[in-house]
């Protein structure tokens, strides 16, 4: 049986790849992941693999590769074993937000208010809810402190609990 949960990651990898114009993928492949991720998607029946590739899509714009995969994936079992899972997704989005790979494309407020929506909230931000955060912005708030309220949202706490977490 297909998981509404997992349809909408699929739904959401497909809006993600429009954002910006950018294929999601390898650069220098010049194609497309795409298939690939919803392959990944559609064929898991893990929870974790399936909201890890969601950061990976959503963050830096690529597949995952193996060795992170199953890191992440170790992390999250293992947070889930000792009883609570959110808190290695939690790490992981700052992980991926403050590293070089994010941080050299250079995201301009909007680029990484998107992002935050695309990554916590699987949709593009309403014209209030920009408009807010990029008011925090522009009075000093740093983008970290607004990656951590994005990522104890309720709506992206269901989100986490739709998929099991």
């Amino acid at each position: 049986m297909f998981d509404r949960a997992k349809l909408r990651c699929a739904v959401f990898f497909l809006i993600a790849t429009a954002v910006g114009g950018q294929a999601v993928g390898s650069p220098s492949a010049g194609v497309s992941a795409l298939p690939a991720i919803l392959q990944i998607i559609l064929a898991n029946e893990d929870p974790a693999i399936t909201l890890i590739t969601h950061y990976y899509v959503s963050i830096l714009r690529r597949s995952p590769e193996p060795a992170g995969l199953a890191y992440w994936v170790d992390q999250v079992n293992r947070a889930q074993a000792a009883g609570d899972g959110k808190p290695a997704f939690r790490q992981m989005a700052s992980d991926f937000f403050n590293s070089a790979e994010y941080s050299g494309r250079n995201t301009t407020d909007r680029e990484f208010l998107t992002n935050l929506y695309l990554t916590f909230f699987q949709r593009e931000p309403d014209a209030g809810g920009l408009q807010f955060w990029f008011n925090h912005l522009s009075n000093g708030v740093p983008r970290s402190e607004i990656l951590r309220s994005s990522s104890i949202a309720q709506m992206f706490t269901n989100f986490m609990k739709s998929l099991g977490f």
